[in-house]
């Protein structure tokens, strides 16, 4: 199962079935609440496509207060998609593989 959403918002079904989102405190306060959430997770449509989807979902996240709460949340969570606190799921899961390495 998984949902396709903003970090706050409800999600949507997608195939596979319906998984609500975890909500927490500091999720009112995400800048992700003021845009169309699919910004968040990106489709590939090449890499052209895909690179302008991230860095504008990445502006977005460099002017909320909530980032580091953000990040935190996809590192605890081994978030598998999308863009959390400015970073891509896959970006978080490896430093996150790094960092146990080096424990």
């Amino acid at each position: 199962m998984a949902v396709r959403g903003s970090p706050v918002g409800d999600g949507e079904p997608i195939e596979g079935g319906w998984l609500p989102m975890t909500h927490e405190p500091w999720m009112e306060r995400g800048r992700c609440r003021e845009v169309d959430p699919e910004l968040f997770y990106p489709e590939h449509k090449g890499a052209n496509a895909t690179h302008a989807a991230y860095k504008n979902a990445v502006k977005i996240c460099s002017l909320c207060e909530v980032r580091s709460q953000c990040y935190d949340f996809a590192w605890r969570n081994n978030e598998q998609f999308g863009i959390w606190g400015g970073h891509y799921a896959l970006q978080i899961r490896r430093a996150k593989r790094r960092k146990e390495r080096e424990s």
